[in-house]
């Protein structure tokens, strides 16, 4: 399986759904998909793959998901199975779950943090 990494162009994967649009309710993916959420979303976000948040996107939903950009406003908790990045443009407010956290300078958080074990695992010395 070809992978990409998640760069500030947020270019993944020849297959990404990108969503422009205002929404509410409760968004799931039962099998892998890269999303690009650029507008309102109120709600529950349950993802596979990769969830990006635009820089625009203006988010109040609860989020699980594998991997995770944040470029926007997110009013809610994150849970990351693999990895969370809060680009330098990103606010959260709301608590964070994850074994791998990024955050850029200039991000703004209001919350919780709490590094899963995977994370403590990986990164344990001699």
């Amino acid at each position: 399986m070809r992978r990409k990494k998640i760069d500030n162009t947020q270019q993944v994967s020849d297959k990404m759904l990108d969503v422009n649009a205002s929404m509410q309710g409760t968004l799931r993916f039962d099998d892998p998909v890269n999303l690009r959420i650029s507008g309102k979303f109120e709600g529950t976000l349950d993802t596979k793959g990769i969830l990006m948040v635009g820089e625009k996107a203006d988010i109040k939903a609860n989020i699980v998901g594998e991997e995770i950009l944040v470029s926007g406003q997110v009013f809610g908790n994150i849970k990351a199975g693999k990895s969370l990045r809060l680009e330098s443009s990103a606010v959260l407010n709301g608590d964070i779950e994850t074994p791998i956290l990024s955050i850029g300078e200039g991000a703004f958080v209001n919350g919780r943090i709490k590094m899963t074990e995977a994370g403590r695992r990986g990164n344990a010395s001699g």
